[in-house]
């Protein structure tokens, strides 16, 4: 836990803020709380209570790269304790183990340190997997209270996350706990219809901002080697020596059939209605959707060593090491940076120019970072265009040809932060 709260410590700022930060961070740092759910709402799938969390942190302790990624490390130590907790309820033959490597999963880290609700969302997935075991053993009215507003939390939070209640249901109605059933129902249907507010006040704006960036659901044959690859962040070889491990936990493991059984129903139930609720609403599909699946995974990646330990400690060093790898090859790789390029475009801004962006969309990327870039008096002599990295030619290419039938000419072209900047003058 140490060891890992140290090296959150020593990352935290070393990345610049990604993309998908920004535009966290754009609908967290309102005036209002009003103003933080109305900027939420633009983005499709977007959901409030990570984004208050953080808008009153950061009231609390001031703006900064690095206070701005603390809560969501604070999340991930706590994540770690849950998990922890998880192992020794379920009597995981090796619990140390299990939590090294969940620790290891690139994934893991990579969430601690991203200012995203979904190591938040992590927490509370393990949380309710834990209460469920307490509502399995002793079904009570007050606890499937704590459930409900616990699966609550958790669509508040990231909707993705409480899919490991159906992981509970089906375990509960396999193995007859009819009461438990019961309340895991009656808890998730409740939850849900507090959800239901948020989200008819959100739809048509989620529609909106998928049908502008052309977000749609799309899988084909590479998909599943997509998932296979990152869903832990460990890439090929990793993600292997795991399922070598899982598949040797399973075989070899000292673990009651009703605990092994729960294990893969919250790997198999939660990968399932992701991929269904992808479809059903339209979204695209992405791995950090399935992140509710490593508990599992970690615990039965590490459940043979008790049989099998030389077996179980060789390769789960190896998976370790691949971790490790793949992890400092994400903290040290080149990332857009869009604090430089929008410096670059307020120089330009200064000297009179219009600024320009594609897709226009992503402007507000710019604006976060150098706000007096937004004022466009709409009678421009010089116009500053961007295109953001990872956006085609035949984007670029739309906003230039319609500059040049303006009268624009091209005068440069650079990059800053993997930002294309080229500047336009008219003729005087």
């Amino acid at each position: 836990m140490l060891a890992f709260a140290a090296l959150c410590v020593a990352l935290i700022s070393m990345k610049p803020l990604i993309m998908d930060e920004l535009l966290t961070l754009i609908a967290v740092r309102q005036p209002t709380l009003s103003d933080v759910l109305a900027r939420t709402r633009e983005h499709a799938g977007n959901v409030p209570l990570g984004f208050v969390l953080e808008n009153l942190s950061l009231r609390l302790t001031g703006y900064s790269i690095w206070f701005a990624r603390l809560p969501w490390a604070v999340w991930g130590i706590a994540t770690l304790i849950a998990f922890g907790a998880l192992a020794r309820k379920l009597r995981a033959p090796s619990p140390l183990l299990a939590i090294i490597l969940f620790a290891a999963f690139p994934q893991t880290l990579r969430y601690a340190l991203e200012i995203r609700p979904y190591m938040p969302a992590l927490l509370f997935s393990i949380l309710l997997t834990i209460l469920f075991l307490k509502l399995a053993d002793r079904a009570t009215l007050g606890l499937a209270l704590a459930y409900a507003l616990l699966v609550a939390a958790t669509l508040y939070t990231l909707p993705f996350a409480a899919f490991v209640c159906g992981a509970h249901f089906l375990w509960a109605a396999i193995y007859k706990k009819w009461r438990a059933t019961a309340y895991i129902a009656a808890a998730s249907v409740a939850a849900v219809a507090a959800f239901v507010p948020w989200y008819l006040s959100a739809r048509s704006a989620w529609h909106e901002e998928m049908t502008v960036r052309f977000i749609r659901f799309s899988i084909n044959a590479k998909s599943p080697l997509l998932l296979f690859r990152e869903v832990t962040g460990a890439g090929y070889w990793g993600m292997g020596v795991i399922v070598i491990l899982c598949i040797l936990g399973i075989a070899r493991a000292r673990m009651d059939r009703p605990t092994l059984t729960l294990l893969l129903l919250l790997i198999a139930v939660p990968f399932a209605a992701g991929l269904l609720a992808d479809a059903v609403f339209g979204y695209f599909l992405a791995a950090r959707q399935f992140l509710w699946i490593l508990p599992a995974l970690a615990i039965l990646a590490a459940s043979a060593w008790e049989t099998r330990p030389r077996e179980t400690t060789a390769l789960a060093l190896l998976a370790i090491a691949i971790s490790g790898y793949k992890s400092a090859r994400y903290f040290t790789q080149l990332e857009p940076d869009y604090e430089a390029a929008a410096k670059a475009i307020a120089q330009e801004v200064d000297r009179g120019a219009c600024f320009r962006v594609v897709p226009d969309i992503s402007k507000q990327l710019y604006v976060y970072f150098a706000p007096r870039i937004a004022m466009d008096s709409g009678n421009c002599s010089a116009v500053v265009a961007a295109v953001v990295p990872g956006f085609s030619d035949q984007d670029r290419d739309v906003l230039f040809n319609d500059l040049t039938r303006r009268g624009y000419t091209k005068l440069r072209t650079g990059e800053v932060g993997e930002t294309a900047i080229t500047t336009f003058r008219k003729p005087d």
